[in-house]
Order: C-alpha cells, then structure tokens, then sequence
C-alpha cells in the first residue's frame, strides 16, 4: 500500500499550483482564505493469482478541495477538472516496482459548504498488481 500512495501522490504532485496539501495521518492547520487539498487512500478488495506470486487490488484515490466559500465556485471547479483530467482513465503510474493503473474517469461531487469552505471531491479509480 505505501508504493501506490506515493505513486498516486507523486502523480498528483506533479500538477503545477500553489495549493497546500494535508495528507492522512499528517497534523494539518487550514490557513484562513487559503484553498487546501487532502489527500486520502480508501483500499478495497485484493486477490492473488500465479500461485500466490501476484497480488492484485483497487481501490480510490480520493482528494478533497477545500477552497474559501466568499469566492465563487470558478477556482474550485476548475481545480477539480485539472485532477480530474490529470488522472484521465488508462493512466499507469509505477512506483518502486509497483504499477498502478487509473480504471475509469474520475468522478468530482460537490460536497457543498461547510462553515467557510466550498468543498467538492475527486474520486480516482485505481487498480494495481504487485
């Protein structure tokens, strides 16, 4: 599991903004009227094939956008297609050997507005072998 977070990480990271980034399991403080992104990894099932050599799984990549609520909606949603897209179905990301691959187009909800933050979430789909 740690080689498809980094993978999917890395991936994520190489998407040029200026967005701070708490990630799960990391003590994060939200900066007020700054946008935010978190990052999570949500497993789901496994199986094992070739004798018990080769160990597939899925599961989603998920990213939440947390951007002021007195702005507008244009920057969030505009964010939330360029991970989208950047993530686009068919992608492979290999790290350290493991090799992950996106599986469908990513989906983005709108979480809608908590205290002062517009919050919507970008599910990518992943499978992996390793």
């Amino acid at each position: 599991m740690v080689n498809i977070r980094a993978a999917l990480t890395k991936h994520l990271k190489l998407i040029s903004n200026n967005i701070e980034t708490s990630y799960e399991g990391v003590k994060y403080t939200p900066k007020s009227g700054t946008p935010y992104q978190d990052v999570g990894l949500l497993t789901g099932s496994s199986d094992t094939f070739g004798m018990g050599t080769i160990e597939v799984g899925s599961g989603i990549f998920q990213v939440g956008l947390y951007y002021p609520s007195h702005k507008g909606t244009f920057d969030i949603e505009t964010k939330a297609n360029e991970i989208k897209t950047h993530f686009k179905r068919g992608t492979k990301l290999i790290f350290d050997g493991t090799c992950v691959e996106i599986t469908q187009v990513p989906d983005v909800r709108n979480l809608g507005t908590i205290n002062d933050r517009i919050i919507r979430v970008v599910s990518i789909y992943y499978k992996t072998g390793e």
